[in-house]
């Protein structure tokens, strides 16, 4: 093996390390001294790799995003398929990943609640294709179905990525329960079929008025 092989995997090794803290604590829990004792990884290691902190929790943060983008960019063609069962389709497969890669959920779901501000304008960057992904999907699906009249399609885009970051997020709380990967992840399709309908399609009928 040469030395810039093993150069490279002594890195990730770092990254793999701190990937498992942030994912379990955050970026305001997450502690360098903990993964030093709990993965017997030296400073001197983690700081010839990475300058601090900040540096080792973007690299993470930009592993997640463009793994989960790469993830999803090849997800076959649906454009003969109702909106809907497009949608479940695009959240479905985004369940998944996090499914099959459980170590990215935390920190994406840190990235999402808990943005360092000292660290927002780089993570936006980070995130760049990711967020140009969702909307490109999002908005070839709305040109495609009969809207309401009163409703636009940058409006709707807007409701469906802050929805679609709370339905990964909520999946990481049924990850945690006692139930087995695949039980929570069966669990968690059922109730976002019932979420997606809901939030497509509403909870009343409607009559000549809202009172009927």
């Amino acid at each position: 093996m040469t030395r810039k092989k093993k150069a490279a995997l002594s890195r990730q090794g770092v990254i793999d390390a701190a990937l498992e803290e942030f994912s379990n604590h955050g970026y305001q829990g997450a502690s360098l001294n903990r993964v030093c004792q709990e993965k017997n990884i030296s400073k001197g290691k983690i700081y010839h790799y990475f300058r601090d902190k900040d540096e080792l929790y973007l690299v993470c943060v930009e592993e997640c995003f463009d793994r989960l983008t790469a993830y999803l960019e090849v997800l076959p063609e649906t454009g003969e398929l109702e909106i809907d069962k497009r949608l479940q389709i695009y959240f479905d497969a985004r369940l998944n990943f996090f499914a099959e890669n459980p170590i990215y959920l935390g920190v994406f779901r840190d990235v999402i609640l808990n943005t360092p501000d000292h660290l927002k304008d780089k993570i936006v960057k980070i995130r760049r294709d990711f967020d140009t992904l969702n909307l490109k999907v999002f908005k070839s699906m709305l040109n495609q179905a009969p809207l309401r009249e009163d409703l636009n399609i940058d409006g709707i885009v807007e409701f469906l990525k802050m929805y679609m970051n709370f339905f990964n997020m909520s999946f990481k709380d049924v990850l945690s329960s006692d139930l087995s990967r695949e039980e929570a992840l069966k669990l968690h399709e059922e109730r976002s079929h019932r979420q997606l309908n809901f939030m497509l399609y509403g909870i009343l009928e409607r009559g000549d008025s809202l009172g009927k």
